[in-house]
């Protein structure tokens, strides 16, 4: 798993004033960086009845891609 954090941590436009965590604005950030790593793990326990989820970060989805009848990130874990 890479760091949650990468690109975010030293940004202070990304972190609220505590220091510790980040803002709604980082949270695409942070899922591109996990989402590589967690993709696949989530395809590998699809469970049959249910809908896979896309295995490509929202910051690289297109308008048209948006349109795609699979499940984001958020609907399986609520928002990051």
């Amino acid at each position: 798993m890479p760091f949650l954090l990468e690109g975010v941590a030293l940004d202070p436009d990304l972190m609220q004033d505590d220091g510790i965590l980040p803002t709604a604005e980082a949270q695409p950030r942070l899922l591109d960086n996990v989402w590589p790593s967690l993709a696949p793990l989530l395809d590998e326990t699809e469970t049959p009845g249910t809908k896979a989820v896309s295995t490509q970060p929202s910051s690289q989805k297109t308008a048209k891609n948006a349109a795609i009848k699979r499940a984001p990130p958020e609907a399986l874990c609520g928002p990051l």
